[in-house]
């Protein structure tokens, strides 16, 4: 009993084990919309709509650690960064684009661009591929989008910039573990527990 005690705390962290201790939120536009107060009045009015989507949702996710299902088509965003032995790197832009003026990002961005798109630099990112996966499996389904990503971790500090003619809002992320999946199959294809702020 005290072997499998002392194996099972000298286990590596994973991403399972992050999200098994992290509320999972279905709607994660939704909550980016709750979080940086997209349902304010205009006109005079607020859409039904939009509060009926984050109605109690600030208050579920706020402070806690959550899960963040992303989605895929990120083949822009996301490229494979190559491996060394048991070592995958991929390399992120972490921008999750909500639509409507709002995204999330992992720290603050760096501007918006003159033609209204929010601008973060990208940041390599080490974990584990199963070994199965080469080189060139894992860089064909980065740069063809056919990669989601899953993230865990907690919101941040709330930002607001402009540029281009367009006023962006936007959250902080604060990423305590992250997944890559095959869009089609749901297999994980990268995992790894590195901090990213």
């Amino acid at each position: 009993m005290i072997t499998l005690a002392l194996v099972l705390l000298a286990a590596p962290p994973s991403f399972e084990a992050a999200k098994s201790a992290a509320r999972v939120v279905d709607r994660p536009a939704a909550a980016v919309a709750a979080m940086v107060g997209a349902c304010e009045v205009v006109d005079g009015a607020v859409s039904g709509e939009c509060l009926e989507n984050t109605k109690g949702l600030k208050d579920e996710v706020a402070g806690k650690k959550v899960a963040l299902d992303l989605g895929s088509g990120y083949e822009s965003l996301l490229s494979y960064g190559g491996g060394n032995g048991a070592k995958t790197r991929f390399v992120w832009g972490p921008l999750y684009d909500v639509g409507n003026g709002l995204a999330l990002t992992v720290g603050k961005p760096q501007r918006v661009s003159e033609s209204g798109n929010v601008v973060v630099g990208k940041r390599p990112i080490d974990g584990k591929s199963p070994d199965d996966l080469m080189d060139a499996d894992l860089r064909r389904l980065a740069s063809t989008g056919a990669l989601g990503i899953e993230i865990v971790g907690k919101f941040g500090k709330t930002w607001a910039m402009s540029g281009g003619g367009k006023s962006v809002k936007g959250i902080a992320f604060e990423v305590e573990a992250l997944r890559l999946y095959n869009v089609r199959s749901g297999a994980t294809v990268f995992e790894s527990t590195q901090p990213l702020k």
